[in-house]
């Protein structure tokens, strides 16, 4: 890409993909995430992702060439936006101007360290996108190897939960967790002590989070005082 040369236009097929990345079906069957502003498409260059697709507005396009040059040299294709369509494209309530179809991280593989210290963090029924992706980014900053997800947590790939985590939901893998059994089989072979956080004393503490490890809220509350160094932390909805 040439400096200061206008990016060629988007197509609707184009347009129709980035949008329709928005939905986790979508998102499934394309293999793709969508990527919104420059930091975050630079933070998935960062962690190996290939972008498909990058679109943007003249001026956000002036504002990161040399990103739009590293997107394009991993295969790219670049196209222009007007306000317009950056907004119809866009999942932000303020669009960045710049938006890209970017390859899924893979799954989880299950592998971690035979020996030394491992954590893995998993989400119970959080529903909110902005707090999975905080925790994400929380995770990823302390070291987790992964990050399971039970039934009615929020998509790891979606756009809320993308923009939350700060770009570390494309550096800490994610895999589905079925149930209570599927946690607990998880933590048996990876060698991980499976600590609950737990509601305050007197608040409901019910749900399979607490059916997981057999503890009360007092426990799960010292418990993540002091963390085992092989750790499975389950997190329950909010």
């Amino acid at each position: 890409m040439a400096p200061g040369v206008s990016l060629p236009p988007s197509s609707r097929a184009e347009r129709k993909l980035l949008s329709g990345l928005r939905r986790a079906a979508e998102r499934r069957e394309q293999g793709l995430l969508l990527v919104e502003g420059a930091t975050l498409l630079g933070e998935a260059l960062r962690a190996g992702l290939a972008p498909r697709l990058v679109a943007a507005t003249d001026d956000a396009a002036g504002r990161s060439e040399d990103l739009l040059r590293r997107a394009e040299d991993g295969g790219a294709r670049l196209v222009g936006l007007d306000a317009r369509q950056a907004e119809a494209v866009a999942d932000a309530r303020t669009p960045p101007g710049l938006v890209a179809a970017v390859e899924a991280p893979a799954p989880w593989s299950g592998e971690l360290p035979a020996t030394g210290p491992a954590l893995v963090l998993a989400l119970w029924g959080l529903q909110d996108p902005g707090n999975v992706g905080t925790l994400l980014r929380s995770a990823w900053a302390f070291g987790a190897a992964a990050c399971l997800l039970a039934p009615g947590s929020a998509d790891p790939a979606g756009p809320k939960v993308v923009r939350a985590s700060a770009g570390a939901a494309f550096h800490l893998p994610s895999a589905p967790v079925a149930d209570v059994a599927a946690l607990q089989a998880r933590a048996a072979e990876a060698g991980l002590e499976l600590v609950v956080a737990g509601a305050p004393a007197g608040e409901d503490t019910a749900g399979p989070a607490g059916a997981a490890a057999g503890a009360d809220a007092a426990d799960a509350a010292d418990a993540i005082g002091s963390l085992p160094g092989r750790c499975l932390l389950v997190l329950g909805h909010e």
